[in-house]
């Protein structure tokens, strides 16, 4: 959440993620590897719904991991305090 902040962004966009890990997690359970299975249906709803929950789990990941672990945060002070670096702030 601090990394969050420091970006002046809200702490809950970390928890953005959270309800879409477990609807990953629950799609796995459901309907473990259908397709590694040589006699698997085609494309059962299950499984795609397990490769939508997936793709919109990872999409947003990637998203966090570049907006959060990557790109520098603003300078100077924002509305959470000031720059952790010192970085736009007066001597």
């Amino acid at each position: 959440m601090r990394r969050a902040h420091d970006r002046d962004k809200s702490g809950w966009l970390v928890l953005v993620s959270a309800p879409l890990a477990i609807a990953d997690g629950i799609a796995m359970l459901i309907a473990p590897d259908l397709m590694m299975s040589p006699m698997a249906p085609p494309f059962s709803t299950l499984d795609i719904a397990k490769h939508v929950f997936t793709s919109v789990y990872l999409i947003i990941g990637f998203w966090l991991l570049v907006t959060l672990g990557f790109l520098d945060g603003t300078p100077g002070p924002n509305r959470y305090g000031p720059s952790p670096k010192g970085i736009g702030q007066k001597d």
